[in-house]
């Protein structure tokens, strides 16, 4: 693996799950973070963890609904006016409609995939 050693990262969905877990992993191999979903609280729960075992690690935190179009031109912008080069991107973010196809109001099923297809191919371009 290339070193990551004061790279930064940044990872959608780290509030929970695997973008959480691949956020620990990175700061354990000395990348610098950029963690964004929509859970500010748990975001910030996760820089307290993660600098209680790597203080020198920058990490950055930023709440935002990566289901909403404007997102990804948000989330860039906002990097840059932080001064952070993003080396890495996680495109993590995402969840899923457990329903009848024909039962999911179309709204719902459109936020869920500007989430998981657009979004995702908007921020692979930005970054």
């Amino acid at each position: 693996m290339e070193k990551i050693e004061g790279k930064y990262a940044l990872v959608t969905g780290a509030s929970s799950g695997i973008g959480r877990e691949i956020s620990k992993i990175l700061a354990e191999k000395g990348c610098n973070l950029v963690v964004v979903a929509r859970r500010k609280e748990k975001l910030e729960e996760l820089k307290k963890e993660i600098k209680k075992n790597y203080n020198e690690i920058e990490i950055r935190v930023i709440a935002m609904d990566l289901s909403l179009r404007e997102v990804p031109e948000n989330l860039y912008n906002k990097t840059k006016e932080l001064g952070i080069d993003i080396d890495i991107l996680v495109n993590n973010a995402g969840y899923g409609i457990h329903d009848y196809f024909a039962d999911i109001p179309w709204k719902e099923e459109e936020a869920m995939l500007d989430l998981l297809i657009a979004n995702v191919v908007h921020l692979t371009r930005f970054f």
